[in-house]
């Protein structure tokens, strides 16, 4: 039991710094367009890699401050005021697939494990071929099943990552 706590304290370490590498490349202050809505895929979907150049979603400048707000709030451990935050940026825009991500790592950082799952697989479906982004969702689906005891899944969920993140 102490070794499976130690692996996964372990992978979350890797995920923080996989995510804090992916986010801080991939932010600029500049209005995103709209998206279209589309349905987020299951976990259990085999990865289809994007065959476009991968783009780097963009934050207007209200999300981008309230995101540097939500980033100071979890690391002062203020979890639910963090995601608060979060939820006030994802209603000025709603189609950017970075601020579903951090939503989803910080659900997954709190054990919220199913809403982890599902707030990674919506920065999926909005994700428009950045690879770094679906990979970086892929492992945070990964190690949240990983948390909530589903190890089949977490390992199918893993492969995708790697394979998004150029390691398959």
């Amino acid at each position: 039991m102490v070794k499976l706590r130690i692996i996964f304290l372990f992978r979350s370490a890797v995920l923080c710094c996989v995510i804090l590498s992916v986010s801080c490349t991939s932010f600029q202050a500049t209005k995103q367009k709209p998206a279209s809505k589309a349905q987020p895929p299951q976990t259990a979907e085999p990865p289809v890699k994007a065959t476009q150049q991968e783009t780097s979603p963009t934050v207007g400048a209200s999300a981008l401050e309230l995101l540097e707000v939500a980033r100071q709030q979890a690391e002062a451990g203020q979890g639910e005021q963090a995601a608060a935050t979060l939820e006030r940026a994802i209603k000025i825009e709603p189609n950017n697939p970075w601020l579903w991500h951090r939503l989803a790592v910080l659900r997954m950082q709190q054990k919220k494990w199913s809403q982890s799952v599902e707030l990674a697989n919506r920065s999926i479906a909005l994700s428009k071929g950045n690879n770094r982004l679906i990979g970086g969702n892929w492992l945070v689906i990964s190690l949240a099943l990983e948390g909530a005891g589903n190890h089949v899944a977490a390992g199918k969920a893993k492969r995708n990552s790697n394979v998004y993140l150029g390691k398959e």
